[in-house]
């Protein structure tokens, strides 16, 4: 069983935020996040609302899926980084539609299927590509029965 929301919004903006890309197997996803969150708190910051990725492209390498992955997180203040982070003044959706999902992480990639479904069958045209937000419990690698998680995708 799983909980389902989808709604408009306008204005969703976040005035700091550290903006990490690599490619990366998927067995490296949680090292990547840990060394990313170490950067900010190191530099005397805190996350503020929800680490966000995007993936924007996937292949095979030697029998091990790699992609193309954008780690974006909101801050409480501005932070100076160097090398592979980026700190961004400003990260904005000026219209966007959001879903939230609240089940089983065994549902969750049938009911984002669904939710891509809905998109084409209403005929919705996204400006962005997908920036899923994940609970800040997940980040830190905890296991849950029940999992949220908002897709948030900006619209024309």
């Amino acid at each position: 069983m799983h909980n389902i929301l989808i709604e408009e919004g306008y204005n969703l903006f976040f005035e700091n935020v550290v903006v990490y890309r690599a490619r990366l197997k998927q067995e490296d996803f949680q090292d990547a996040i840990q060394n990313v969150m170490t950067q900010i708190f190191n530099s005397g910051a805190k996350l503020e609302g929800k680490m966000m990725t995007v993936s924007h492209d996937s292949n095979w390498e030697d029998g091990q899926l790699v992609v193309d992955i954008e780690y974006i997180l909101p801050i409480d203040k501005k932070i100076e980084l160097t090398g592979k982070y980026k700190v961004i003044n400003g990260y904005k959706f000026e219209k966007f539609i959001l879903w939230k999902y609240c089940g089983s992480q065994d549902e969750f990639q049938s009911a984002l299927c669904k939710f891509n479904q809905y998109l084409v069958e209403e005929k919705i045209s996204p400006s962005t590509p997908m920036h899923i937000a994940y609970d800040t419990n997940m980040i830190e690698g905890k296991l849950f029965k029940e999992i949220k998680v908002e897709a948030i995708i900006g619209i024309k």
